[in-house]
């Protein structure tokens, strides 16, 4: 009798929550050791303090930390003048997967003056072999 392999897919939401006053930089926030293979289907963000400067934003990628990919082709912002506090724009690359095990890490790619408590979400489809 042969075995057969199904795969188990589900949905989640991944965060990056950072506290305090955001600053331009890379790798500083991270989800290591991803459980299983998947895609970011959708995406989303709050800022608490947008910070101040007519005209600009502060300015996020999502990048896997093993493969040195960018998940954005247009990166997504939270914008001064909009006065918003959502994440806005920002378009993601056909096809970003990732692997089990691999790292997505968000990095802070320009900040206005003295943005502050912001909170990412990924909304991805995970998959998984079970027999």
């Amino acid at each position: 009798m042969a075995m057969s392999i199904v795969k188990h897919y589900y949905v989640t939401l991944l965060y990056f929550h950072i506290i305090g006053t955001v600053t331009v930089a890379d790798n500083k926030w991270k989800i290591p050791d991803l459980p299983d293979d998947g895609e970011i289907l959708g995406y989303g963000g709050f800022i608490n303090t947008l910070g101040s400067g007519a005209g600009t934003s502060t300015d996020i990628q999502i990048r896997n930390e093993e493969t040195s990919r960018d998940y954005f082709d247009t990166k997504p912002t939270f914008e001064v003048d909009s006065a918003t506090k959502k994440l806005e724009g920002g378009d993601l690359i056909d096809s970003p997967t990732f692997k089990a095990g691999q790292t997505l890490v968000l990095d802070v790619d320009a900040v206005s003056t003295n943005p502050a408590d912001v909170d990412v979400w990924l909304l991805v489809g995970m998959h998984h072999e079970v027999s």
